[in-house]
Protein backbone atom coordinates (compact mmCIF):
# COMPACT_ATOMS: atom_id res chain seq x y z
CA UNK A 1 0.00 0.00 0.00
CA UNK A 2 1.08 3.41 -0.48
CA UNK A 3 -0.54 7.01 0.98
CA UNK A 4 -0.61 10.15 -1.48
CA UNK A 5 0.12 13.62 -0.56
CA UNK A 6 -2.30 16.08 -1.11
CA UNK A 7 -0.53 17.81 -3.58
CA UNK A 8 -0.42 14.30 -5.81
CA UNK A 9 -4.29 14.67 -5.74
CA UNK A 10 -4.49 18.57 -6.02
CA UNK A 11 -2.41 17.76 -9.32
CA UNK A 12 -5.21 15.61 -10.56
CA UNK A 13 -7.82 17.81 -10.02
CA UNK A 14 -6.41 20.49 -11.89
CA UNK A 15 -5.87 17.60 -14.62
CA UNK A 16 -2.11 17.84 -14.88
CA UNK A 17 -0.83 15.87 -17.14
CA UNK A 18 1.59 13.82 -15.65
CA UNK A 19 -0.93 13.33 -12.65
CA UNK A 20 -3.23 11.71 -14.71
CA UNK A 21 -0.48 9.53 -16.37
CA UNK A 22 0.18 8.51 -12.91
CA UNK A 23 -3.36 7.88 -12.10
CA UNK A 24 -4.30 5.34 -15.15
CA UNK A 25 -1.43 3.28 -13.90
CA UNK A 26 -2.15 3.47 -10.03
CA UNK A 27 -3.55 0.11 -8.04
CA UNK A 28 -6.08 2.35 -6.04
CA UNK A 29 -6.67 -0.90 -4.28
CA UNK A 30 -3.36 -0.10 -2.71
CA UNK A 31 -3.48 3.67 -2.63
CA UNK A 32 -4.60 5.27 0.56
CA UNK A 33 -4.79 8.74 2.09
CA UNK A 34 -4.66 10.43 5.54
CA UNK A 35 -7.81 12.17 6.49
CA UNK A 36 -5.08 14.77 6.98
CA UNK A 37 -5.23 14.87 3.32
CA UNK A 38 -9.08 15.15 2.35
CA UNK A 39 -9.41 18.01 5.03
CA UNK A 40 -6.77 20.00 3.05
CA UNK A 41 -8.34 18.92 -0.19
CA UNK A 42 -11.53 20.84 0.71
CA UNK A 43 -9.95 23.20 2.00
CA UNK A 44 -8.70 24.32 -0.89
CA UNK A 45 -11.89 24.67 -2.24
CA UNK A 46 -13.69 27.81 -3.45
CA UNK A 47 -17.19 26.77 -3.98
CA UNK A 48 -19.40 24.01 -2.25
CA UNK A 49 -19.63 21.88 -5.84
CA UNK A 50 -15.98 21.86 -5.75
CA UNK A 51 -15.87 19.95 -2.34
CA UNK A 52 -18.14 17.86 -3.98
CA UNK A 53 -15.69 16.87 -6.26
CA UNK A 54 -13.22 16.27 -3.75
CA UNK A 55 -15.15 13.72 -2.16
CA UNK A 56 -16.19 12.24 -4.85
CA UNK A 57 -12.37 11.48 -5.79
CA UNK A 58 -11.19 10.52 -2.14
CA UNK A 59 -14.23 7.39 -2.33
CA UNK A 60 -11.94 5.76 -4.61
CA UNK A 61 -8.93 5.52 -1.95
CA UNK A 62 -8.81 3.86 1.16
CA UNK A 63 -9.12 6.78 4.31
CA UNK A 64 -6.41 6.46 7.36
CA UNK A 65 -8.31 7.91 10.38
CA UNK A 66 -5.97 9.74 12.90
CA UNK A 67 -5.33 7.29 15.77
CA UNK A 68 -3.90 8.09 18.90
CA UNK A 69 -0.75 6.24 17.81
CA UNK A 70 -0.90 9.08 14.70
CA UNK A 71 -1.57 11.91 17.21
CA UNK A 72 1.67 11.03 18.99
CA UNK A 73 3.91 10.13 16.40
CA UNK A 74 2.92 13.73 14.58
CA UNK A 75 3.71 15.54 18.28
CA UNK A 76 6.96 13.85 17.91
CA UNK A 77 7.68 14.56 14.48
CA UNK A 78 6.30 18.40 14.54
CA UNK A 79 8.69 19.09 18.16
CA UNK A 80 11.63 17.59 16.42
CA UNK A 81 11.18 19.01 13.05
CA UNK A 82 9.32 22.48 13.28
CA UNK A 83 12.27 24.63 13.56
CA UNK A 84 14.84 23.17 11.42
CA UNK A 85 12.96 22.45 8.25
CA UNK A 86 9.87 24.56 8.87
CA UNK A 87 7.33 21.97 8.37
CA UNK A 88 3.49 22.53 8.80
CA UNK A 89 1.03 20.38 11.03
CA UNK A 90 -0.76 19.12 8.12
CA UNK A 91 2.46 17.74 6.79
CA UNK A 92 3.65 16.12 10.18
CA UNK A 93 0.12 14.40 10.34
CA UNK A 94 0.65 12.48 6.68
CA UNK A 95 4.26 11.85 7.98
CA UNK A 96 2.91 10.17 11.26
CA UNK A 97 0.35 8.32 8.92
CA UNK A 98 2.77 7.08 6.61
CA UNK A 99 5.35 6.22 9.34
CA UNK A 100 2.89 4.33 11.69
CA UNK A 101 1.27 2.44 9.34
CA UNK A 102 4.68 1.53 7.75
CA UNK A 103 3.60 2.63 3.68
CA UNK A 104 5.23 4.40 1.31
CA UNK A 105 4.53 8.05 1.07
CA UNK A 106 3.94 9.65 -2.51
CA UNK A 107 4.69 13.16 -3.24
CA UNK A 108 6.48 15.52 -5.34
CA UNK A 109 6.98 18.02 -2.13
CA UNK A 110 10.05 15.45 -1.17
CA UNK A 111 11.64 18.52 0.52
CA UNK A 112 9.13 18.32 3.19
CA UNK A 113 9.42 15.04 4.59
CA UNK A 114 13.12 14.10 3.63
CA UNK A 115 14.53 15.43 6.92
CA UNK A 116 12.04 12.51 8.75
CA UNK A 117 14.39 9.46 9.52
CA UNK A 118 12.47 6.25 8.27
CA UNK A 119 9.99 7.60 6.28
CA UNK A 120 9.86 5.82 2.85
CA UNK A 121 9.52 8.56 -0.05
CA UNK A 122 9.00 8.28 -3.62
CA UNK A 123 8.56 10.64 -6.04
CA UNK A 124 5.59 9.71 -8.32
CA UNK A 125 6.20 12.19 -11.70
Amino acid sequence: MVLLDSDILIDYLRRYPPALAFFKDLDLKEAAISTITHMELIRGCKKKVHAQTVDKLVKNFKSIAITPAISQKTIKIYRNHKWQTHLEIGDAFIAATALTNKVTLLTRNLKHFQALEGLSLVKPY
